[in-house]
């Protein structure tokens, strides 16, 4: 629904919005209509998508959405690009890996080693005298933080490989 929304006449006029609204409004294009049809539309989306929420979670509060979620949320939009569905999709699988396989995978490894009688060989230090401070699972905002600045450094349209999608 969203690509042929897209790819429609209103869909294109909201591109052109996005690029320039002075020259999109001097080519006939009524601007405030569009961005309010557009706002709309958001709304809708959203109140449909709170709504099931709501309506799994059964109860609804101000706690129940933490910063670090909003966190995740705005790493998933800025890492597959705002504009770029199959990009956002492709930004919520890398977050999601991210969060749930590699930084919880690699506490269980550092859990398994501190419970071990291995030795850093570099330096000769235990790995059992290793403090539980430093617990990949807990930087969790550092390191999408970290993320998000490169992003913002590197490349602050998209993520490299949403193009290669959009040309599939």
């Amino acid at each position: 629904l969203l690509l042929r929304l897209e790819h429609s006449r209103f869909g294109r006029a909201l591109m052109y919005i996005k690029e320039d609204e002075v020259a999109a409004g001097g080519s006939g294009i009524n601007v405030a209509h569009h961005k309010l049809v557009a706002f709309v539309i958001g709304a809708v989306w959203a109140g449909m998508c709170g709504t099931i929420y709501a309506s799994k979670m059964t109860i609804i509060a101000p706690e129940s959405f933490s910063f670090a979620e909003s966190v995740v949320l705005f790493t998933i939009v800025i890492l597959g690009g705002s504009g770029s569905i199959p990009g956002v999709i492709l930004g919520a699988a890398v977050v999601t890996i991210l969060n749930l396989q590699i930084l919880q995978g690699f506490s269980l490894y550092l859990s398994e080693l501190r419970q071990s009688e291995a030795i850093i060989p570099l330096i000769n230090f235990a790995w059992k005298d290793l403090s539980t401070q430093l617990d990949p699972a807990k930087y969790q905002r550092l390191f999408f933080g970290l993320i998000l600045i490169l992003m913002m450094i590197f490349r602050p349209a998209q993520i490299v490989f949403t193009r290669a999608i959009r040309s599939i």
